[in-house]
């Protein structure tokens, strides 16, 4: 997706979001199986949503997108229909959508006769307010938020009960792991899959690893358009230095509203 240009506010939202295929499933010859969708709604609200298809599940290339296109439906019908993030609503509302995108991959899974776990996948959604933010998760992967210069995970990315797996939102029995958070304005956001969990997280302090995100957002926030940021996140994510560290597909979403440096 293209974003708009920079505009003379500050407030206006500039987004990144590319998803590239791991080496590992290049070889194999499979396609991506992560996905990602960016929509603005009234009010200077933003929706950032990504996937990631189980590995082992036959369909999980469909399930991601299926997730994807579905949360985004959910969430843009709560907000026409006047979502706010005040109030208990605001933390009950997230896990419906969660409910309604596990049931839409789930129709779709009967109507092929197949079953929900054929597009078994993860999903990370956040949901940015002039005020407010939500947050959800299910699964691995992470969400980080930014002030401009600190970083902070909201969920740490959630294994399941076995080593190299996690949590689906095709699982009816996973949406009680679902985890849910609202904060207040939040400035700058990134959200990926679990191939660059090993890049842009701290193991050890279980904390964001600065020096993988502030070259990123320093130049989201300084250009007039994102275009040739696009190719070069493109770029970057299939670079030799990723790539010998991940083997996986990689998503990753940046979003800012803080304005350019001064001239």
């Amino acid at each position: 997706m293209t974003q708009d240009e920079l505009g003379a506010e500050s407030n206006v939202w500039r987004v990144l979001n590319q998803s590239v295929l791991g080496t590992s499933h290049a070889r194999d010859g499979d396609t991506c199986q992560d996905a990602e969708e960016v929509a603005r709604a009234g009010g200077n609200v933003l929706i950032l949503i990504c996937s990631d298809g189980a590995g082992s599940a036959t369909h999980s290339a469909r399930g991601s997108r299926l997730a994807c296109r579905a949360a985004m439906r959910v969430i843009s019908a709560a907000l026409a229909n006047g979502f706010t993030f005040e109030g208990d609503e605001a933390l009950d509302a997230p896990l419906h959508w969660a409910e309604q995108v596990h049931d839409c991959i789930n129709e779709v899974a009967e109507a092929e006769g197949l079953v929900s776990r054929d597009f078994a996948c993860t999903l990370l959604l956040a949901v940015l307010g002039e005020s407010h933010s939500i947050f959800l998760q299910l699964g691995d992967g992470a969400i980080v938020t930014s002030n401009g210069s600190s970083f902070d995970v909201v969920f740490w990315p959630d294994r399941g009960e076995y080593a190299n797996a996690t949590w689906f939102i095709t699982d009816k029995r996973s949406i009680g792991r679902v985890q849910i958070a609202r904060t207040g304005r939040v400035e700058e956001v990134a959200l990926f899959t679990d191939g660059l969990q090993s890049i842009a997280l701290d193991y050890s302090t279980k904390r964001a690893h600065p020096p993988f995100f502030l070259p990123m957002f320093r130049a989201l926030r300084a250009v007039a358009s994102s275009d040739e940021l696009q190719v070069a996140l493109k770029r970057f994510l299939d670079s030799p230095p990723v790539n010998e560290r991940t083997d996986d597909d990689k998503t990753l979403i940046l979003a800012t509203r803080l304005p350019p440096p001064p001239i």
